[in-house]
């Protein structure tokens, strides 16, 4: 992505500091509680390293609302909620987790959406300012 002569990329304000990316999305999650039998039994198959479908074609599946976002020091963030009705647009009261940088179990927030936000923060994030040659 191109940057201008300062090292600052054209998307973030040249007066901000950029601190994070966030991205906003809809998915689809099974539960190992969930009404339907045919979530409850994907949601078991998953969870043994079994396959599944395609959540989006699971019976009793759960719509969401999310956002996942990274700061620039490694923090991950993500926050979600469930679609009550599908066919309407009220949803649950958000739940929100927070991985530190340093935390041993960051292996907890990954998968497509996070490394594509990291890609994000990556590509725009201020280059170091580079200190006077010795």
């Amino acid at each position: 992505m191109p940057r201008r002569s300062d090292g600052q990329h054209v998307i973030v304000p040249g007066d901000g500091d950029l601190v994070a990316v966030a991205f906003r999305y809809e998915a689809y999650s099974i539960s190992e509680d969930a009404d339907h039998p045919a979530a409850r039994e994907a949601a078991r198959r998953r969870m043994s390293g079994g396959s599944t479908p395609r959540f989006e074609h699971i019976p009793g599946r759960i719509e969401q609302r999310c956002i996942t976002a990274v700061d620039i020091g490694g923090g991950r963030y993500m926050a979600s909620s469930n679609r009550i009705d599908g066919s309407q647009p009220d949803t649950t009261e958000p739940r929100a987790a927070y991985l530190a940088p340093d935390d041993p179990s960051g292996d907890q927030m990954t998968g497509n959406v996070v490394n594509a936000v990291l890609r994000m923060l990556n590509a725009i994030k201020p280059l170091p300012t580079k200190g006077p040659a010795i």
